[in-house]
């Protein structure tokens, strides 16, 4: 199986480079972790992350990827990779702004919230095109660490777009999600960090009609 689709390989290597942290730190990252897993995967939901055809991931893969992709790129904020697992957790499970101050403190949950995007329960792909972009904007103009994250969040799913079958029905959220990119996500990825930015100048490429 392709390591981008493997939990086991992406927190196995998420576990292998949170060593060069201290002991405590490591905990409170592995907490994270459990913390991630029980409200994305375990008793309160069971939400899965279509990745494409080959496997429906465990939807807290996409957490793990992101806070990875931090550590490789130098990271070494303990509140900014304990965020990251945790950035989507708000926004899509039963966890409580009071649970995560609780767990991880009030730095954590001020950059869990700055990257949660309130929404509707029954959001359409019309509500996402006037929401999305006065979110987007809230975050170029917030906190350095807050663009980081969301920066990793955006990347880690533009990564996965080349997973999507042809026939899988979220083919029609391409030219929003190419829209996005171009308009907000790329300008983001620049203001905090090149290599993204460039990788996610490239994937736009592949996507993108040639003048």
């Amino acid at each position: 199986m392709n390591n981008f689709l493997s939990y086991e390989k992406n927190k196995q290597g998420l576990l292998n480079k949170i060593k060069l942290f201290s002991k405590g730190q490591q905990d409170n990252i592995k907490k994270a972790m459990e913390v991630a897993e029980h409200y994305h995967t375990g008793q309160i939901r069971d939400q899965k992350r279509d990745d494409g055809g080959v496997t429906k991931a465990k939807y807290v893969i996409h957490c793990v990827r992101a806070a990875l992709w931090l550590i490789q790129e130098g990271v070494n904020d303990i509140n900014i990779i304990i965020a990251t697992i945790l950035h989507d957790s708000l926004e899509d499970t039963s966890i409580t702004e009071k649970e995560i101050k609780k767990l991880f403190g009030d730095d954590v949950l001020k950059l869990v919230v700055g990257v949660t995007r309130p929404r509707a329960n029954n959001e359409t792909e019309a509500d996402k095109l006037t929401t999305k972009p006065a979110n987007y904007q809230k975050i170029l103009n917030s906190d350095g660490r807050i663009r980081l994250i969301k920066t990793a969040d955006l990347l880690d799913n533009m990564r996965s777009w080349i997973y999507l079958p042809d026939d899988h029905p979220f083919q029609k959220k391409i030219p929003r999600w190419l829209q996005e990119a171009e308009n907000y996500s790329l300008p983001l990825a620049e203001s905090v960090n090149q290599n993204a930015a460039q990788e996610m100048n490239k994937i736009l490429n592949n996507y993108l009609p040639k003048n």
